[in-house]
């Protein structure tokens, strides 16, 4: 096909054909061969059909307002709901869809369009700006009145748009604002259904006339988009000045009006100011958005929340906001990298900053920090020490050494105020020492620190200085206090610390024993010298520099001697009895509360007893903290009927699943775990368990209880609270699991009627029920009568008894008919994992016909075990008339003798679902 050809059919592609013309000259003008008639009917046909594609398709000369035709490029911004500011500079950006180099532009015009009741009007050009160019900053006139805009962009070549798109909907130009918003102007935390006050003020609003309106509005479409109206009144009743600012008080949630979708999430606060119905004045907008959330505990971290950089050796501050949070909570803190974290910070629950010092002996900022930490805020109950709300930075953010830093010489705060009476190595000071003021390295020959106690019964013992490695650096210079005063500590060799502005820093530890005769309650405090904290020697000049002491957060480290700590082991209360299949895992069977007074501590050994069953009867023993395995103990032995979980506090912490669990275990000072039992179940085979069997396990006695003070490093006394009433869990061959079935809707008393029905499922194997029992009551009036009851088990589709007598009390039913045991098989047997229906019903009804007539029948368990125990006999446990009689078939039997004097028959005590059962009732029709 020709290129004429190809240009004039290719309907699909006008455009692209026609620039092709234009560049290519693939009209045949000029050449030899063409007739003069040929060439202007040509000419002819091309110029109409050149008319007909500008009318239809967009394109004009420059300076037109086009019809959007976006296929080869894109306006992203300003695309509507924007507010933009006369005066300010305001960012156009575009996109092209096809490479600059193959779209044949000379350059990309921007216009601004005026829209007045739907109507675009052309305002003027922006500016042309190069095809390279998908940006333009825009510095909007002072002059353009306020009102509806749209800018246009479009690709031009040769004076005429060929592509063009525009902005999507109308943003709005508004004068310079001298509006404020006071709140929420960022961070906040607005609850659903609760008032909060919104706060705003106008420096030129007094004795002003017109109104003001108060928006909600999106937090994405620059000043943004109107959720909905939540305030209008009239221009006077502003203050003129934001000394005393206009609050308006807003139920969060409603509005006059409201024009798009609400829900949770982050918003900013629209105040307008309109000099009539027609002009707006001036506006705000809430610099940062805030939270809308729902009536749950929320809480919000602000500070640091990524992209921050906190200082080591300085006070820094967490900076969070919450909301709808119960009474006795707190707030606790932390800050990680990976899987570690440095401490736990606990603000009470009515702040909401907490400032903490970052010491560089902190675990994870030892080698001087760097990035990738990452803060963390939650909400704890108090007296459950469950996590109600939590959040975490957004991003990454880092801590480093601050370069104004200057400290030569300062006492660092101890994570710890006491020391513990007869510990050993007592942390009682940290002194934080740099040369960066140096010109030279410095070699540390020597520090003095002034001792004060108040008492002689308080002085310490063998002091002495080593690093934050721990390693010893004065321990050939031991330092025995013998009253106040000031003490030398030399160093066994010079420690080096670079200078010449360095940014490392070495921190020292002074330790003393802490003799066991102290007194308690008394105080012990060192300070730096405050005339010649260190000697120093130049590491190059070798002359001797005398260190002045700086300006510190606290010169002095004060102690106070405490009593040898405690932790708690408290026994809880179990629920009720259970009872089980063989081999069921994972049963909870003790939970038992721990805590930690004075310091915090680590849990060396917890020790439990097995008060009834043996070890047989356990294949598998856990300990939990919370949802975090602690430690699994296969096949534990019970030596003497004791078990011992025991820790290594300098052990890895693994991550808590059965292949990897935790080697130690930390209690907090003045917080509790909560700490779960489990254990698996054996499985009854040959000599292996032994059905109903009762197993329960407590705390052990409080010798065997042991736990290190992590500050004293001693053991801590433990103090116990054991329980010999817990209710423990049974395990057997199968179980019976009952369950309600509904009565058909529409059943009315009547013969044959269904009185009650309930579903039996064996769990874990077969099992066989002899007897059931119901409870009846019924309002008929006299003539009337229910005559006969007969079970059916309508599974098997069979009738398990005769009919029995209907009375105002207690009706047994014995499976066949086997009151006395009288049959081969006196039960109905279940298959393990099959269920049978059973339905109780009326065999015969005579009724009066009056209204309100009904009867009522509840299928019962057993208040105990028997008297003959678990399991008993047949003859034993029908003797002691239980209500609810079953079978394992532990001891299965071939013959009637054997079976009736077997003891695997059970009663329904804690048969699971017995006793939930709710009664059935059937109404007259």
């Amino acid at each position: 096909m020709s290129e004429q050809k190809k240009f004039f059919q290719d309907d699909g592609d006008l455009r692209e054909h026609f620039l092709n013309a234009l560049n290519r000259k693939y009209f045949a003008v000029g050449r030899s061969h063409v007739k003069g008639w040929e060439l202007w009917i040509f000419l002819g046909i091309t110029a109409g059909l050149f008319l007909s594609f500008l009318s239809t398709t967009g394109l004009g000369a420059v300076g037109s307002i086009y019809a959007a035709d976006n296929s080869r490029i894109k306006l992203s911004s300003p695309n509507g709901g924007e507010y933009l500011v006369a005066g300010e500079s305001s960012e156009i950006k575009w996109s092209l869809n096809q490479d600059k180099n193959l779209l044949k532009s000379d350059y990309i015009e921007i216009s601004l369009l005026s829209v007045k009741s739907g109507k675009n009007t052309l305002q003027n050009q922006i500016a042309r700006v190069n095809v390279e160019e998908g940006a333009y900053s825009w510095l909007i006139p002072d002059y353009l009145a306020p009102g509806d805009y749209k800018v246009q962009v479009c690709t031009v070549l040769n004076s005429i748009c060929f592509y063009s798109d525009a902005s999507d909907r109308v943003f709005k130009i508004i004068s310079k604002s001298s509006v404020k918003i006071i709140s929420p102007n960022g961070s906040e935390m607005l609850s659903i259904g609760k008032e909060f006050s919104i706060n705003f003020c106008d420096g030129k609003a007094a004795g002003a006339t017109g109104f003001a309106e108060v928006y909600l509005v999106s937090k994405d479409a620059g000043e943004g988009e109107e959720i909905g109206l939540l305030h209008r009144d009239n221009f006077p009743t502003l203050l003129g000045d934001c000394e005393n600012a206009r609050k308006i008080n807003w139920k969060v949630g409603t509005f006059i009006k409201r024009y798009r979708n609400f829900t949770e999430g982050e918003y900013k606060i629209l105040v307008r100011f309109y000099k009539n119905s027609r002009d707006l004045g001036s506006s705000d907008v809430s610099d940062e958005t805030f939270s809308i959330v729902n009536s749950e505990p929320q809480v919000r971290l602000f500070s640091p929340n990524g992209g921050d950089t906190w200082a080591l050796l300085s006070g820094e501050t967490f900076k969070w906001e919450a909301a709808n949070l119960p009474d006795n909570v707190e707030f606790h803190l932390t800050i990680k990298k990976g899987k570690k974290n440095i401490g736990d910070f606990i603000a009470p629950s009515d702040q909401r900053l907490l400032s903490i010092y970052l010491d560089p002996e902190m675990e994870l900022l030892r080698n001087g920090g760097g990035g990738g930490y990452k803060a963390e805020i939650r909400v704890h109950d108090k007296n459950t020490l469950k996590v109600i709300a939590k959040d975490e930075s957004d991003s990454p953010f880092n801590i480093e050494f601050s370069s104004n830093e200057k400290i030569s010489a300062s006492l660092m705060p101890l994570e710890s105020g006491n020391v513990v009476a007869g510990s050993g190595g007592a942390l009682l000071a940290k002194i934080l020492i740099d040369a960066k003021e140096f010109r030279e390295d410095a070699k540390i020959l020597s520090l003095r620190l002034k001792l004060e106690t108040d008492g002689v019964d308080s002085m310490p013992a063998n002091c002495s200085l080593s690093s934050a490695d721990e390693q010893t650096v004065s321990g050939s210079n031991i330092v025995n206090p013998v009253a106040d005063g000031t003490y030398n500590f030399v160093l066994d060799s010079p420690m080096v610390l670079f200078g010449n502005n360095y940014e490392i820093s070495e921190i020292l530890s002074l330790r003393c024993d802490i003799r066991a005769v102290s007194r308690i309650g008394g105080r012990i405090s060192w300070k730096l010298d405050s005339t010649n904290p260190i000697t120093a020697l130049g590491a190059s000049s070798l002359k001797i520099i005398k260190l002045e002491k700086a300006n510190s957060i606290e010169n002095s480290s004060k102690v106070t001697i405490v009593e040898r700590g405690k932790f708690q082991i408290e026994d809880l209360l179990g629920q009720n009895e259970t009872w089980h299949p063989d081999g069921a895992e994972g049963l909870s069977l003790g939970t038992f509360k721990m805590r930690a007074q004075d310091e915090d501590a680590v849990l060396e050994n917890f020790q439990v007893e097995l008060k009834s069953g043996s070890a047989g009867d356990i294949t598998a023993i856990y300990l939990y903290d919370g949802s975090t395995l602690l430690q699994k103990k296969a096949f534990p032995s019970f030596t003497s009927r004791l078990e011992n979980f025991s820790f290594n506090s300098s052990g890895p912490v693994a991550d808590g699943s059965l292949n990897s669990p935790t080697k130690y275990l930390k209690l907090k000072a003045g917080s509790s775990k909560i700490i779960t039992l489990k254990i698996d179940f054996a499985v009854i085979a040959g000599t292996n368990g032994t059905s109903g069997q009762l197993v329960k396990i407590i705390a052990g006695p409080v010798a065997a209880q042991s736990a290190v003070g992590q500050n004293s490093g001693i053991q801590l006394f433990a103090d116990i609270t054991r329980t010999t009433s817990s209710a423990g869990a049974r395990y057997f061959r199968g179980v019976p699991k009952i369950e309600n079935v509904e009565i058909p809707t529409g059943t009315f008393l009547s013969t044959n009627a269904v009185l009650n029905a309930f579903k039996i499922t064996a769990v874990g194997g077969d099992i066989g029920i002899y007897k059931f029992t119901f409870n009846t009551s019924s309002s008929i009036s006299e003539g009337g009568s229910v005559g006969q009851y007969v079970l059916r088990d309508d599974t098997l589709m069979t009738d398990l008894n005769r009919p029995i007598e209907a009375r105002e009390e207690l009706a047994e039913i014995f499976v066949n008919n086997a009151e006395v045991f009288t049959l081969a098989s006196p039960w109905v047997r279940i298959l393990e994992g099959t269920s049978h229906i059973f339905v109780l019903k009326a065999k015969s009804v005579n009724l009066t016909s009056t209204s309100g007539e009904k009867i009522q029948t509840e299928l019962l368990g057993d208040g105990d075990v028997p008297p003959c125990g678990l399991p008993c006999n047949a003859t034993d446990i029908k003797a002691a008339f239980n209500n609810f009689i079953w079978t394992d078939f532990t001891a299965e039997a071939t013959s009637f003798a054997t079976r009736t004097s077997t003891s695997d028959w059970i009663n329904g005590y804690r048969v699971p679902g017995l006793e939930n059962l709710k009664p059935a009732t059937v109404s007259e029709n």
